[in-house]
């Protein structure tokens, strides 16, 4: 998955959200960019991406960018993968 936004205008906003699972041998890359570019004063833009790790097999590889030609803008971005751990449950019957 490629994302790109690129930012032109004054008060311009952009979110940027991507969220899934994978599980078995499922292989996932990801890159977003939000690019500021020149005349986009006040403008923002957030990019988040998260990935659950449903198998020890499974990759997720994630590249976050900010470009910015601009000043006077707010760009945030964030990526976050984790995994499940199998836990056993235990039931307590009265």
């Amino acid at each position: 998955m490629n994302y790109i936004g690129e930012l032109r205008g004054v008060k311009t906003d952009i979110e940027i959200e991507v969220q899934g699972a994978l599980k078995d041998a499922a292989k996932k890359h990801f890159k977003g960019t939000i690019d500021f570019k020149k005349g986009c004063k006040k403008s923002k833009g957030n990019e988040n991406e998260f990935c659950m790790l449903l198998s020890d097999t499974a990759k997720s590889i994630a590249l976050p960018m900010l470009l910015c030609s601009e000043e006077d803008v707010e760009g945030n971005h964030a990526s976050a993968t984790g995994k499940v751990r199998k836990q056993r449950i235990i039931l307590y019957y009265e």
